[in-house]
């Protein structure tokens, strides 16, 4: 538990409680401000909306034969060493084409996010627990919907942990509009921003609030996640040991413009004998969630994330491949893997490229790539 003395707790709560007033929306030349009005997005069909992001999308996976490359090696980082694997080259399409629409569905207003039965009752019971509930989710699908199914199913908010970028002053592009809207659309959910701020966190689960965390970012704790080893934060599994609090691995998806989440049995803290295995097991849990939607998953070669890091054999940070460079070095072998000469040129293409289609279908990919970078436990 805690060290806090108790008034300092109650201080936090306060602090974290309090609902704050969105920033407002960065002014930006008309055709961004068209671009990003979630008004012209309500008003335009969403099958024609689908059908505008998915022609651009198929348009660049045919003609640019860097797209197809940097997709591919991303498929292979993510389903390398598991049964999927023999689906690379069909889920590395079917990516290009899902990251455009996803792209697309977040500027839609909010609408009620499906849910299934098993779900409903597994989400209900954690609820209906007394304890203080963690939605651990991974950077999949619309995952900006994650809580959302907690808006019908009480009457009181949740929150979510944002990096320090979810409070800083919106810049005057696509990003800083895509914030703006990102504010007013949780908000209309009963769905708050919580700072990564540990004591505040555990106060919050101890006083039995609900959070959001993320599970697949980079951390120290040794981990077989997606049939490979890698270092993950171990924040979800630390909190839940240190307050009691139930943990519900969650997945969202997306089904037309709706958002569906699935939510499987709680894991209680007290079955487990300490971090490692509980980290553990909700790594085997999303790694099964994650592989029945491969194509759906934040890249992880993304920049801020494991980069040119992420194979099909293992995940390694820059900061580790950094390390196990000087380490070789230091020992007069071969220093670790670059990417250099035309591989490098290959990855910058393909990047400008994927840059390029999606100012095509209205998006920024650094938009994401920050959001998944800053999102952690």
């Amino acid at each position: 538990m805690s060290n806090t003395p108790p008034s300092d707790q109650s201080e936090l709560l306060a602090a974290a409680r309090q609902i704050k007033a969105p920033p407002p929306y960065p002014r930006v030349s008309p055709p961004l401000a068209l671009l990003t009005s979630p008004t012209l997005h309500r008003l335009v069909p969403w099958r024609l909306i689908e059908l505008l992001g998915r022609l651009p999308a198929l348009a660049f996976w045919y003609g640019v034969p860097s797209v197809r490359a940097n997709s591919r090696a991303t498929m292979d980082a993510i389903v390398g060493g598991t049964p999927r694997a023999q689906d690379a080259h069909r889920l590395a399409r079917a990516r290009v084409i899902e990251a455009h629409l996803l792209r697309l569905q977040y500027w839609q207003q909010p609408a009620r996010a499906g849910i299934d039965e098993t779900s409903r009752q597994n989400l209900a019971a954690a609820l209906q627990s007394g304890r203080g509930v963690i939605l651990s989710s991974c950077h999949l699908g619309p995952y900006f919907d994650v809580g959302f199914p907690l808006t019908h199913m009480e009457d009181r908010p949740y929150y979510a942990v944002a990096g320090d970028w979810f409070f800083e002053a919106p810049s005057a592009d696509y990003q800083g509009r895509r914030l703006a809207f990102w504010w007013r659309k949780t908000q209309a959910r009963n769905h708050h921003p919580l700072t990564r701020h540990a004591e505040t966190i555990q106060a919050m689960l101890a006083a039995g609030e609900r959070v959001v965390l993320y599970f697949d970012v980079i951390g120290r704790r040794e981990t077989v996640f997606l049939g490979k080893p890698m270092r993950l934060a171990d924040g979800t599994a630390r909190l839940a040991l240190s307050t009691g609090a139930l943990v519900v691995p969650v997945r969202t998806r997306r089904v037309g413009a709706q958002p569906v989440i699935d939510a499987r049995e709680a894991l209680d803290p007290a079955r487990f004998s300490g971090v490692a295995e509980m980290h553990q097991a909700l790594a085997d849990i999303h790694s099964e969630l994650v592989l029945e939607l491969p194509e759906t998953l934040e890249d992880p070669r993304r920049p801020g994330a494991w980069e040119h890091g992420a194979t099909a054999e293992s995940w390694m940070s820059p900061s580790e491949r950094q390390k196990a460079a000087e380490a070789a070095a230091r020992a007069g072998g071969d220093p670790a893997p670059t990417v250099s000469g035309p591989a490098a040129e290959t990855v910058g293409s393909a990047q400008a490229a994927e840059a390029a289609a999606a100012e095509t279908v209205g998006s920024a990919e650094a938009a994401e790539a920050a959001a998944a970078r800053d999102s952690a436990a």
